[in-house]
């Protein structure tokens, strides 16, 4: 669109491969050619206008472990968060880039299109919610027998999800030599609340309340 418009041949050299995939180093290079110098100074003005156009929004991650769950690397179990975010990448028209261990850079050029910032701010939004997905980590919680007809019921299971947050609880049953567990996937601070709810569920076990009206 610029070379059309400005009638240049635009040429854009980035920086020199950089082993660490998808990291953002270096400066690139444009050569701008053209039939006279008023058509190279036209060319520029309409490369830096463009440059200057893209918006820019920042993504950070807790951990680079997050990041690399992202990109792929890590366990199996985030697999899917991974090609989530190859889609995103391909579909949502941002250029993302890796800028550290724990930032992303999103980058969208607006060219005065206020559609296009919204494009931009859903892109950011779907990026931070895989952000989440791929913070969470795994807690077991051992289960006594007399305890596990409490998550039996799964309104209990329902209710402490709705409650804590960002988890999910599953009741895994135990295999040879290996009692029954809960499993608590979230974050810290979802998991932490669940788990005070957990106690406080098996505390009050077995005892009942009764509620009165008195008119």
């Amino acid at each position: 669109k610029l070379e059309f418009l400005s009638k240049c041949q635009i040429q854009i050299k980035g920086p020199p491969p950089d082993p660490n995939a998808h990291k953002n180093t270096g400066t690139a290079n444009v050569t701008i050619r053209g039939a006279s110098a008023n058509d190279v100074a036209t060319g520029l003005r309409m490369v830096r206008e463009y440059a200057n156009s893209v918006a820019r929004r920042v993504v950070k991650c807790a951990s680079k472990e997050v990041l690399d769950r992202l990109f792929g690397a890590g366990q199996s179990a985030h697999s899917s968060v991974a090609s989530r975010f190859a889609t995103i990448r391909r579909q949502c028209g941002c250029t993302i880039l890796r800028d550290s261990d724990t930032t992303l850079q999103v980058l969208l050029p607006l060219d005065k299109d206020p559609s296009l910032e919204r494009e931009l701010d859903g892109a950011v939004k779907d990026i931070q919610h895989l952000v989440e997905e791929a913070s969470l980590a795994t807690t077991t919680i051992p289960v006594s027998p007399e305890h596990s007809h409490i998550w039996a019921d799964a309104a209990n299971v329902r209710n402490i999800q709705r409650k804590a947050g960002l988890v999910r609880l599953s009741l895994r049953k135990g295999g040879e030599g290996q009692g029954a567990r809960l499993e608590l996937l979230g974050n810290g601070q979802a998991v932490t609340k669940a788990r005070t709810m957990i106690d406080k569920l098996i505390d009050t076990s077995g005892t009942a309340e009764v509620f009165e009206t008195v008119k």
